[in-house]
């Protein structure tokens, strides 16, 4: 298993991902595999963010001022939706 990415590491959305947006969610696809992924308002919210590169740290804190959330689980739930996106192929780390 790898080590978790710092806080710094920065992500955006990959070239074979394609997205629209239905009554205020993201519904994402990915164009190689054919395959839809709806998201809910947190995935929605860091899936828009990402509309420019950007950190675990920014995307927690943005999460921090929308939600009732405190940054630890801010940080915990954008680590594992990048996580389960990387892992679609509908994202990606930027490699610095």
């Amino acid at each position: 298993m790898s080590p978790a990415p710092p806080a710094d590491a920065v992500y955006r959305r990959s070239d074979g991902a394609s997205a629209a947006t239905v009554d205020d969610l993201v519904v994402l696809l990915n164009v190689d595999a054919g395959k839809y992924h709806g998201l809910n308002a947190v995935g929605s919210l860091i899936w828009e963010a990402l509309s420019e590169p950007r950190s675990i740290r920014d995307l927690a804190a943005d999460l921090t001022r929308q939600f009732e959330v405190d940054l630890a689980e801010a940080d915990r739930a954008t680590r594992a939706f990048l996580s389960d996106l990387a892992e679609r192929g509908l994202v990606e780390r930027e490699v610095s």
